[in-house]
């Protein structure tokens, strides 16, 4: 059995969507510049000093996220037949191949968001060699946690000491099974807030198309929200999915 990191399809299409969305207000800034008018004044005034820092603030925020997320993007393979971990960072042309002897374990830790906790798997290849995927960027994390369970050690997060078959089970059962159910309902929070956000800008737009405002969003906005929105829907109903199976474990 190969267990094989994929990408989660909403942090995809939201990169996608900030990036665009940044992509947009980078190109258009330029072009008002060109023409000696300022982009974020709409044309009305000349553009100054304040209009060229956030045009370069912007871009570097879009450098920024490229690094973070495509270049740092990183796919785990856990090869049960082989007894191999696989490495592979697709932006950086970069492949490892690991035997699961030489790799010392794994723990689970988090770390903070704005709107919940995210889950991060460590392997460790060395005392000064680890390797993470977090369930924010990786659609199937629970299956290769799952490979990690039952291929690798457990060990000690502050002080990487292999657990005993006991307390990695009671981990399991316990720290873990809790962490993933609060999580879970945070997630599940943040997405019914976002859609009421979503729907309640999908309304006004509604009125936009009857002529009732002046302006209205572009037809690619407005197909966007509505799939967005549909996302949301799938995301809602998958969570609930997940609260019901971990409930019954």
């Amino acid at each position: 059995m190969i267990a094989t990191s994929r990408p989660r399809p909403i942090t995809v299409l939201l990169l996608i969507l900030i990036i665009g969305f940044f992509g947009y207000m980078i190109t258009g800034s330029i072009r008002y510049q060109a023409a000696g008018k300022s982009f974020f004044a709409e044309g009305r005034r000349e553009y100054n000093a304040y209009d060229v820092f956030f045009t370069i603030f912007l871009l570097a925020l879009v450098v920024y996220l490229i690094w973070y997320f495509l270049w740092r993007w990183t796919v785990v393979s856990i090869d049960s037949s082989k007894q191999q971990l696989k490495v592979f960072h697709p932006f950086q042309l970069y492949k490892q191949v690991y035997h699961c002897s030489d790799i010392h374990g794994f723990y689970l830790t988090s770390r903070y968001s704005k709107w919940c906790e995210i889950k991060v798997m460590v392997f460790l290849y060395s005392t000064d060699k680890k390797i993470k995927i977090s369930d924010f960027e990786t659609g199937n994390f629970r299956t290769i946690e799952a490979a990690a369970w039952k291929e690798l050690p457990l060990v000690d997060e502050k002080t990487n000491a292999p657990l005993t078959t006991v307390q990695k089970e009671t981990y399991r059962i316990d720290t873990n099974k809790n962490f993933d159910i609060k999580q879970a309902k945070s997630i599940r929070f943040s997405l019914i807030a976002a859609l009421i956000g979503l729907l309640v800008v999908f309304v006004l737009e509604y009125g936009f198309l009857f002529g009732t405002v002046s302006r209205r969003l572009p037809v690619v906005v407005q197909v966007l929200l509505l799939m967005v929105i549909l996302f949301l829907l799938y995301e809602l109903l998958r969570i609930k999915r997940i609260l019901r199976e971990l409930k019954e474990q």
